[in-house]
């Protein structure tokens, strides 16, 4: 069975969302470094994509648009 998860920035925290329905108060985890959370996500198993978006943009602020990265993990 196949678990997902998002990685998503907000107001400068790294949140761990494992419900599609949750927003960050309501994530699992935090992190201050992004750096920290994809390695400590990688040595649980979690096969990390993105960034997403690729390329963020100059036009708008980065703090109002989402910016994260998806997860995928098999659960046995």
């Amino acid at each position: 069975m196949r678990q997902y998860a998002w990685l998503e920035l907000h107001k400068g925290l790294w949140y761990l969302l494992t419900d599609v329905r949750a927003g960050p108060l309501e994530a699992s985890r935090k992190w201050m470094e992004k750096e920290r959370a994809l390695t400590e996500l990688a040595a649980e198993g979690w096969e990390i994509s993105g960034p997403y978006p690729e390329d963020p943009g100059s036009r708008q602020k980065v703090e109002r648009r989402f910016h994260g990265y998806a997860l995928v993990r098999v659960v046995h």
